[in-house]
């Protein structure tokens, strides 16, 4: 793993793993045996804006979407049991996407609709046959504004159980919801589409006995004024911000259409595995993070042990343009999450 700036002590370091206060959670026998359960569940999970739009009519498509699509999927293939992707508006990408399975082995995906921009754009691909998904849904944002009006956002949702052979976690599931919110300069709608999954969408699917996780494309930096009202609205019913408490490094995620010079900088390669970013000495803080993943603090009713390692960023894999030069598959980077589940006893 690569070495962080902070914390700067081992103290601070069992902090970023408390899920309570140090009266509630006295010592590190509880974190231990959440990361080292030895009936342990890994499931390691992708949060991907893809960049793979298509009008389905030719208009306003980007360019190369079918190789990178299918290098997207490859990546998926190879290295996630779960991962929650946006802006895939067809089904032709969404299968160009799927292609980079064998036919006949292509994963469970959650999302695939009519073909139409009034999708979401939200795909969910569940790569783990062990995994078991118990629910699935969509929810329309109501607040909307400018050509994503068009485009019908919300939040896709799927419950998963840790499937056959782990039946020792009891009855409770993992609930991933994922977003793309509002983009265009209208933070403040952005900022509405929070408060309606605070308000509305989030109590109507979730089960006090289950672990939940968001992850999505906020379109909000943490320096813009609306991010501490959304930060606030999440942190109300118990959600936190898992790269602000595990990493607490800059976070960029932001490429700016495929800025390959800008990614280098911002993504310098972790020589120990070159999927991810280097996290240490990367220089001032929190200026192109709009992608976040936000857990859900557990409590007593929760029927499993929940936690996490630290999140890391993804560089969305090189493809081949033609005429021998590599572009990149995505203008932001992805998010890498390990959620360590166990027996809650």
């Amino acid at each position: 793993m690569d070495p962080l700036d902070p914390p700067t002590s081992l103290s601070a370091l069992v902090d970023m793993h408390r899920w309570h206060s140090r009266a509630d959670e006295p010592g590190i026998a509880r974190m231990l045996r959440r990361h080292d359960h030895p009936k342990r569940v890994d499931i390691r999970l992708l949060w991907q804006n893809t960049f793979l739009l298509s009008s389905g009519f030719g208009i306003g498509d980007k360019p190369d979407l079918g190789p990178r699509a299918k290098a997207i999927g490859t990546l998926i293939r190879d290295r996630y049991d779960v991962a929650a992707l946006a802006e895939l508006f067809t089904d032709s990408e969404r299968n160009g996407l799927l292609s980079a399975w064998p036919r006949g082995q292509r994963p469970r995906a959650f999302g695939m609709g009519p073909g139409a921009m009034e999708s979401s754009g939200l795909l969910t691909v569940v790569n783990n046959p062990n995994l078991q998904v118990t629910r699935s849904a969509e929810a329309e944002f109501e607040n909307e504004a400018g050509e994503d009006a068009l485009a019908d956002k919300g939040v896709r949702f799927i419950e998963i159980f840790a499937g056959p052979g782990t039946t020792h976690m009891g009855d409770g599931r993992i609930e991933i919801f994922s977003t793309h919110l509002q983009s265009g300069g209208h933070r403040d709608v952005a900022l509405a589409q929070v408060r309606e999954f605070v308000n509305k969408i989030f109590p109507y699917f979730h089960r006090p006995e289950n672990a939940a996780i968001l992850v999505g494309d906020f379109n909000i930096r943490p320096g813009n004024p609306e991010f501490p009202q959304a930060k606030s609205a999440l942190e109300s019913i118990g959600f936190r911000d898992l790269w602000e408490t595990r990493s607490n490094t800059r976070g960029d995620t932001d490429l700016g259409e495929r800025d390959l010079a800008l990614t280098n900088s911002i993504c310098p390669l972790d020589p120990a595995d070159p999927t991810l970013c280097r996290e240490h000495g990367l220089g001032p803080r929190n200026s192109r993070r709009i992608d976040y993943a936000w857990v859900l603090e557990p409590t007593n009713e929760v029927a499993i042990t929940i936690d996490f390692s630290r999140p890391r960023r993804v560089r969305p894999p090189d493809y081949a343009r033609g005429g021998g030069k590599v572009g990149l598959s995505s203008d932001h980077l992805g998010l890498e999450l390990l959620i360590r589940v166990a027996a809650s006893r």
